[in-house]
């Protein structure tokens, strides 16, 4: 009998594939099937590819050859120019990778250092996965979430890395995300000087997902390897400040200081990937340029993410769901436990339960927490509000400056709207009270 590795088999019965792939097929099921759907599952910026970017991928659709396995030469010379300089990091610390797409990048890494890793507890689907794709251990990492941000105590990873050290286990590795999926929050700077202190006492590598650097409202992002560039790892895309999620194009930093691991890495990829898409490194390259245009052009949609989630979390405060508002990204992750007494009269007594009810009930597709690392019991939602059109959404948002929030949503996001409106159905219906969210 032919065996399967079971690491590789889902962890969450719910889905049979990634938890955000699985939800988005289900969603557009249901739309196929003619239902209304309020789609906050899947976190996709919907905002169309900027012209710019357009001609270049179309002038460069005759680019058919192979490319080295680590990138072509000039785009990996932008990114890490472009990357380094955004962020006031030293390029020449600093070899570039090009991947199609970022998450294969941290496996790569994950699979290139050995030992264990460490994950803040809500992490994205993904990482803990991969870890167990590798037959690594995974060690969680208490968090605090809060209007001040994603907030990782130094003595609670202490902490965390020995216990996983007393327990057999190599910690090695620690995989940060800012501005976080699932949260939408910042980790704040006197927070990453910390953790940098204490990796480098522990020699622990820091591996930074910085995809949604460019999408934090302010504007203002941080990365962490300012604090500890010999030990921090960088890794990003195009997917989320520029909509191109489906170019399927990310990048990462490596140290230099950290012999070997640019080597295996590409050794890596050589056996896995071979190279990411011809025509779109040579398009890529434009992504990298300092052009006015684009630069707006990513300020304009972070700041309708900014005006969807800030929204949506308003809606959920008024209905008593805590819920903090986003500082950068396009993600909420909402609290229910105000209400567990009157959601276990229903049967709703972990987020999982949760999920599930709203997609039953209300039609409102929302990822548990329990995909993202918290306990099975936590009464947490991963929602994405994303589900509108986003070109219509920009040219509505130029026309009309000064349309307050509330009116503006209701008449170009009807679907975060409605979504709003659901949850407050739900609660009036969980607790038997009249009460209205938008």
């Amino acid at each position: 009998m032919i065996k399967i590795a079971s690491h590789i088999l889902p962890q969450d019965s719910e889905f049979s594939v990634s938890p955000t792939l699985g939800i988005n097929q289900l969603a557009h099921e249901k739309r196929r099937a003619g239902e209304e759907v309020f789609h906050l599952g899947f976190g996709e910026s919907p905002f169309p590819a900027h012209p710019i970017l357009e001609k270049a991928l179309c002038d460069n659709a005759h680019q058919t050859g192979y490319i080295n396995t680590s990138g072509l030469p000039n785009l990996r010379n932008k990114a890490r120019h472009y990357h380094t300089t955004k962020f006031n990091l030293d390029p020449d610390r600093y070899e570039c990778m090009i991947a199609p797409g970022s998450k294969l990048l941290l496996l790569a890494i994950q699979a290139s250092v050995e030992g264990d890793i460490l994950l803040p507890n809500p992490s994205w689907v993904s990482y803990a996965p991969q870890a167990r794709m590798l037959q690594q251990n995974v060690s969680w990492i208490p968090t605090t979430l809060d209007e001040t941000g994603f907030r990782i105590d130094a003595d609670e990873l202490k902490r965390t890395i020995s216990v996983a050290r007393r327990a057999n286990q190599n910690p090695t590795k620690l995989l940060l995300n800012t501005p976080n999926n699932p949260t939408g929050l910042v980790l704040p700077a006197d927070d990453m000087k910390a953790i940098a202190n204490v990796c480098r006492e522990e020699d622990i590598l820091i591996i930074s997902d910085e995809i949604y650097a460019q999408t934090q409202y302010d504007q203002n992002h941080v990365s962490i390897a300012r604090y500890a560039p010999e030990r921090t790892v960088i890794t990003g895309g195009l997917s989320k400040h520029l909509s191109l999620g489906g170019w399927r194009l990310g990048m990462s930093l490596i140290p230099k200081d950290i012999s070997g691991l640019f080597m295996a890495m590409n050794n890596y990829a050589s056996e896995s990937w071979s190279a990411a898409s011809s025509p779109i490194q040579y398009a890529a390259i434009q992504a990298y340029e300092d052009i006015s245009e684009l630069e707006a052009y990513t300020q304009q949609c972070a700041a309708v993410h900014q005006l969807a989630t800030g929204y949506l979390a308003q809606q959920l405060e008024k209905l008593g769901v805590t819920c903090p508002t986003a500082q950068g990204a396009f993600y909420l992750y909402p609290n229910f436990e105000n209400y567990r007494e009157q959601l276990a009269a229903k049967g709703i007594k972990g987020s999982s339960d949760l999920s599930r009810y709203l997609a039953q009930h209300y039609n409102i597709m929302a990822l548990p927490g329990f995909c993202f690392g918290a306990s099975p019991e936590v009464l947490t939602l991963r929602l994405a509000p994303c589900d509108y059109d986003g070109a219509a959404v920009l040219t509505a948002r130029e026309a009309e400056p000064k349309s307050k929030p509330d009116a503006f949503v209701n008449k170009h996001m009807p679907n975060i709207a409605g979504a709003a409106k659901g949850f407050g159905q739900f609660i009036a219906d969980v607790t038997g009270k009249k009460v209205k969210a938008a």
